[in-house]
Order: structure tokens, then C-alpha cells, then sequence
């Protein structure tokens, strides 16, 4: 995507299921892949996980690129184990699945998933060169993200064996214990996977294929979004320094006692020029509450800027 053709942003608010799907031992690639897929009911294990994903953004990624797949598909995981994306792709496709870890895999297997040990990252970027021309989808655990983020030479070289294949990669935005991964980590891996801005994020997950059907010129340049608790003493100088800048403003307020309300309402008279919203919520935790905001400000502006009650911008014109 384009700088301003940016593509959409969406938060959802997913309880996340990590499921643990049993691995075939370690072996033959090659072997997996010339003998017929076997196909069979899934468990409702599996299923749960998939009419999870099905409610979030994962969902919406998957779908897309998935519709992609020809006959035979083949998904590559690659990680420390199977994710909470497998479960989908079990359940919604008819894909194998060929997991590449960097720790033991386990003895007892799903008939549609071959598990591969390897010895360190650059040992599975190796082996991740054997499916050229055979991955129809990539799915990048936080793991192997995180460290190429980090700095980590191996593991961005194994991100390179990766972009070689020419498949999209698709990555989760939340470990295995329900750990936040910061929005630069995804930026960091662009130039090991040979994108620089042509990701998709549809929270949790994000893709480095950027579909057409998601370019869109949107209604509103830059909006505004903040989470707000008795900030009455603060909150109009806030508001006023974006005003150069901003096309709208949605506020969620948790609950203000202090008049914080009122002086934004009559922050909105003083501005009918931009696009204002103020909604009430409870407070949860601030990442819940983040998306419920985002959620919110939905697909109306192309950029969000999120701010604290006691920030300020300064030089708003150069934004």
C-alpha cells in the first residue's frame, strides 16, 4: 500500500484460545508431501479455536488469502510450535500444515500437520527453502518475529529463506501467553520479508499482502483517539493542539466524575468543523480498552493518532 492509500486498521476484542495440537514426529518433507492428504472430522477443540479466529481479524486475513489456495495447498508454520492459527486453517481448509520448530516436536500426530525439528533458526530458514514453489501461505509465530525484531542475524535470515517463497505471511500480535507484541516488531521484520508498507493489520493478526479489495480512499485524513478518566484540568489544551492536524476526534470516557465530560462537550461546540464522538465505557485494561476505542474510530480515517489526557502536541502542522 501507498502511504496515503494505507490499509484498514481494525481492532477486535478476541479472547484468545492458544491450542495445543499434537505433532507428527520429525521426518521427510518430501515423504509428507507425495503421500495423499487424509482428510476426516476435526476435533471440537479445533473447532472452538476456528469460530474464534472466525469473530476477529484473524478471521477476515485468513479468509481472504486462503481463497487464494489451488488444489493441495500447503501452509507453512514456522515458530517453536503450532499457534492458535493452525486451528483454523484445520478446520476452514483442506491445506496440510508443515510445522518447522526450534524445539523438540511431539511424538503424536494430526494427520494434516508434519512437524520438523530443527536446530536453531538458520537451520529452519534451510528447510524452509525445501517448499519454494509449495507454500501457498506462511504462518509466523511471535517467536521467530520477535527475535529477527530484536536483531537476531539468524533468525532474519531464516525471515529471508521465507520471503523467497513468495508466499503472503501471516503473524499473530499476541504469544502464547496472551503477550502483547508492539506494532514496530511488525515494522522491523519488513525488510527481511522484503515489504516495506504493505502490511495489513486486522487485530491480532497482521499479513504482508496488502489485497486491493482493502485500499480505499478513506472518508477522514487523521483522527484523534484517546481513553479519558478525570482529565478536566488537562483536556482542552490537549484537544486544542490537534486541531491543526486532525480531521476528527472519538473519545471513550471510563467513567469521569471531575467534569472532564462537560468541558469536552463544550470543547466539540467550539469545533463543528471536525468530525466529533464521545462514548462511555467501562475500563477494563488498557489494551482491551485501546481496541475497544480503535473499534470505535472504526474505518473512518486513514491515520490514528492515540494521545494520553496529559500530552500535548506541539508543532501540529508538521504531523
Amino acid at each position: 500500500c501507498t502511504l496515503r492509500e494505507r490499509c484498514r486498521t481494525r481492532a477486535s476484542m478476541l479472547p484468545v484460545l492458544w491450542l495445543l495440537v499434537a505433532l507428527t514426529p520429525s521426518g521427510s518433507i518430501t515423504d509428507f508431501l507425495g503421500a495423499p492428504p487424509v482428510f476426516g472430522t476435526v476435533s471440537s477443540s479445533i473447532e472452538q479455536g476456528a469460530a474464534m479466529i472466525d469473530q476477529s481479524g484473524c478471521g477476515l486475513v485468513l479468509r481472504r488469502l486462503t481463497a487464494e489456495f489451488g488444489e493441495d495447498p500447503v501452509v507453512l508454520e514456522l515458530g517453536t510450535g503450532t499457534s492458535m492459527l493452525t486451528s483454523w486453517i484445520l478446520a476452514r481448509t483442506k491445506a496440510r500444515v508443515i510445522t518447522l520448530t526450534v524445539k523438540e516436536a511431539a511424538a503424536v500426530g494430526h494427520p494434516r500437520i508434519h512437524a520438523v525439528s530443527t536446530k536453531g533458526f538458520s537451520a529452519l530458514g534451510k528447510r524452509a527453502g525445501e517448499l519454494v514453489g509449495r507454500a501457498g501461505l506462511v504462518l509466523l509465530q511471535p517467536t521467530v518475529f520477535k527475535k529477527a525484531a530484536a536483531g537476531s542475524k539468524n533468525a532474519n535470515g531464516a525471515l529471508r529463506r521465507v520471503a523467497q517463497l513468495g508466499a503472503p505471511v501471516v503473524g499473530a500480535l499476541l504469544t502464547d501467553r496472551s503477550e502483547e507484541i508492539p506494532f514496530d516488531a511488525i515494522a522491523a521484520v519488513g525488510p527481511a520479508l522484503g515489504v516495506l508498507n504493505g502490511f495489513e493489520v486486522e487485530l491480532p493478526c497482521w499479513s504482508t499482502r496488502c489485497p486491493p479489495e482493502s485500499i480505499m480512499r478513506y472518508p477522514l485524513g487523521m483522527g484523534l483517539v484517546m481513553i479519558l478518566k478525570d482529565e478536566a484540568s488537562g483536556i482542552r489544551e490537549t484537544l486544542e493542539s490537534v486541531v491543526p492536524a486532525v480531521d476528527g476526534v472519538v473519545l471513550l470516557d471510563t467513567g469521569s466524575t471531575d467534569g472532564t465530560v462537560e468541558v469536552i462537550e463544550e470543547f466539540f461546540r467550539a469545533h463543528p468543523e471536525l468530525h466529533t464522538e464521545l462514548h462511555h465505557g467501562e475500563f477494563v485494561d488498557f489494551s482491551t480498552t485501546r481496541n475497544e476505542v480503535l473499534r470505535l474510530a472504526g474505518q473512518r480515517f486513514e491515520l490514528l493518532l492515540m494521545l494520553s489526557g496529559d500530552e500535548v502536541v506541539v508543532n501540529p502542522e508538521n504531523l
